[in-house]
């Protein structure tokens, strides 16, 4: 039971949450900053869907993040994009 448990977690780590929080840039153009538990490909993803035509990124940072777990709390891989479409 308690190996099924462990499964689960880390498969729920490894594809992990994003979430996106939307501002305009100085520009008028889409900024977005992206913050991703897990792997970190699950923000390059999203930030490809947000911007189809591509993006700039302005900003990247790398750390780890608590995730609460059955036995108590885990430190997780945590990444924040900040990225800014580019126009047609």
């Amino acid at each position: 039971m308690i190996r099924t448990l462990l499964v689960v977690g880390l498969a729920m780590l490894v594809t992990g949450c994003v979430d996106v929080t939307s501002t305009a840039g100085t520009d008028g153009r889409p900024t977005y900053t992206i913050d991703c538990d897990g792997e970190p490909d699950g923000c390059f993803t999203k930030a490809g869907e947000l911007c189809p035509r591509g993006y700039y990124l302005l900003d990247r940072k790398e750390g780890t993040s608590e995730v609460p777990y059955t036995a108590g709390v885990i430190a997780a891989p945590h990444t924040r994009l900040l990225i800014e479409c580019k126009l047609p």
